[in-house]
């Protein structure tokens, strides 16, 4: 007789398990699928600034009042002015500027320096010149070094 009730009461067992089993399976796949979006986010935040600081990481420094005022070590904010030296051509100027998705809207020679206005999505806000044309990254390049900076160069060049 308690064979029968043995079997019932297994079977009752195994059917609340089971039933108690499929809402932590539906928890643990929610909570899956809540830290894979926290992931994504987080790596879409972080790809965001990054493309909105190209000079990030390049060991530019950052510039207030025409002086330097520290090392850029990682990305900035968009309202800082900040400026990267280089050692190379015009063309690696030029080159740089196309990473930097900039296109160049007006260039003049001052005292034997070339300088150029562009205008690049990637660096937030902008400056207009007087023809009504905006720039947000300018470069200058003399004598094998260049210069650029978002979104004005400054210091001497």
């Amino acid at each position: 007789m308690f064979g029968y009730f043995d079997v019932c009461w297994q079977a009752r067992e195994k059917a609340f398990f089971r039933e108690l089993k499929t809402p932590i399976r539906a928890i643990t796949f929610a909570m899956k699928k809540l830290a894979v979006f926290a992931v994504v986010l987080t790596a879409v935040i972080v790809g965001v600034a990054v493309w909105y600081s190209p000079l990030a990481f390049s060991g530019a420094s950052r510039y207030e009042n025409n002086e330097a005022a520290g090392v850029i070590d990682g990305l900035y904010p968009e309202d800082a002015t900040v400026r990267a030296d280089y050692i190379g051509s015009e063309a690696d100027m030029y080159a740089a500027l196309d990473k930097m998705l900039a296109k160049p809207v007006f260039s003049a020679y001052s005292g034997g320096t070339l300088i150029v206005y562009a205008y690049s999505p990637r660096v937030c806000g902008f400056r207009t010149l007087g023809t009504g044309e905006r720039y947000n990254v300018m470069a200058a390049y003399k004598n094998g070094t260049y210069a650029l900076g978002t979104p004005v160069l400054e210091g001497s060049y």
